[in-house]
C-alpha cells in the first residue's frame, strides 16, 4: 500500500481516546482529517457505517458541499 506522509508533519494533531467524538453529523464542515494510528469509526444513527484507518481520511465529503 501507497504511504502518504500527508498530515505527519502537521501542527494541528489531535490525540483521541477511544469514544471522542471528532464532528457530528450536521456540525459545519471545517477541516478533513487523516488517520496517522489507530482507527476512526464513522458512525450514523448508532451504526458504524465505515472505519478509516492509518493512511486514511475522512470530512472531505463536508469540505466539498456534500452533507455531513
Amino acid at each position: 500500500m501507497l504511504e502518504i506522509n500527508l498530515f505527519r508533519t502537521s501542527t494541528d494533531q489531535l490525540d483521541l481516546a477511544e469514544g471522542d467524538v471528532v464532528f457530528e453529523a450536521g456540525s459545519p464542515a471545517a477541516h478533513f482529517y487523516g488517520v496517522l494510528e489507530g482507527r476512526i469509526e464513522i458512525v450514523i444513527d448508532d451504526k458504524v457505517v465505515d472505519v478509516v484507518m492509518p493512511g486514511g481520511v475522512f470530512g472531505e465529503v463536508g469540505l466539498l458541499g456534500g452533507q455531513v
